[in-house]
């Protein structure tokens, strides 16, 4: 078994630096039928049938969570690698820095997607699959927060409203929102106060405070300009934050009435003063009339 692993493991291996090794190859690959493509599928289908076929045995025991962690660190590099060959062709592959505004969007997608279905996995996983699951979706909304900063210009010139990271954020807000309300028993693997719906809930408030921002940008910014939370003098983006907080808020106090959550109301009670400070001594403060 030992020799086994040992084999699977030279081959794994050969699999993940190959990106860097011919790296000229990979950036003139067909986007959907390649060898790379084909080399990692059946990997895949071998170390997924090597997991279901001995999951029985008892001498696969201590070896089942070495396969299945060859095979979840397999797939994400596989479709880190099938992106790059889509979105950035001709580019130099990078399993961290992306060349282009779609190849960083198509990652943070990607890498937050594989997050949350290796923490919903309906078959029994040991809890580092779980945390590793809950790790790659904190890391994947982090690269989708930082979109717009990195390719501020690509961003600023997108279409109002009907654009990609849109549809993005609309997708991580309604799957947030799921995983939020949901009851994940023994999926969920921390203890203590470290509760499912309090971690999901947090993420999705500061995620969804951050699109909301984002928004107000869109509407109300310089048009065809770099994207920047900064207001530049604009007035009315000055009012159209203080607006959106103050909804937000009220939002969040709304939900922390209904489902009894105390925290949520002083998060939602510390912006209204914020929000408050913000509207008399900033937006009131440039109306020279008053």
């Amino acid at each position: 078994m030992l020799f086994r692993s040992i084999k699977a493991s030279a081959g794994w291996l050969r699999v993940v630096i190959f990106p860097y090794m011919f790296q000229p190859a990979l950036a003139l690959m067909h986007p959907f039928l390649n060898l790379g493509m084909l080399a990692t599928l059946s990997i895949l289908a071998i170390l997924a049938f090597l997991i279901v076929q001995h999951e029985e045995e008892k001498e696969w025991g201590t070896m089942k969570p070495f396969f299945i962690g060859l095979l979840a660190v397999l797939g994400l590099l596989g479709l880190s690698h099938q992106g790059a060959i889509f979105f950035q062709p001709g580019q130099p592959y990078s399993f961290v820095f992306h060349h282009n505004f779609s190849m960083a969007l198509a990652s943070a997608f990607g890498w937050t997607i594989y997050g949350i279905a290796l923490f919903l996995w309906p078959k029994n996983l040991e809890k580092p699959f779980r945390i590793a699951g809950i790790a790659l979706t904190v890391i994947g909304l982090l690269k989708t927060m930082a979109l717009p900063f990195h390719h501020d210009v690509e961003f600023g010139n997108l279409p109002v409203f009907l654009n990609a990271p849109n549809l993005v954020f609309a997708l991580f807000i309604g799957t947030l929102v799921y995983l939020t309300f949901k009851d994940h028993g023994d999926r969920w693997p921390f203890g203590g106060g470290v509760t499912s719906r309090r971690f999901w809930g947090v993420t999705l408030g500061i995620f969804a405070f951050f699109v909301v921002n984002v928004e107000v940008v869109q509407l109300f910014g310089a048009s065809g300009q770099p994207f920047t939370l900064l207001t530049s003098g604009r007035f009315s983006q000055q009012l159209a934050y203080s607006l959106s907080w103050l909804l937000f808020a009220m939002v969040l106090l709304w939900v922390g009435i209904k489902w009894v959550a105390v925290r949520t109301r002083w998060a939602a009670l510390s912006l209204f003063f914020v929000t408050t400070i913000k509207i008399f001594f900033m937006d009131l403060w440039r109306l020279g009339q008053l």
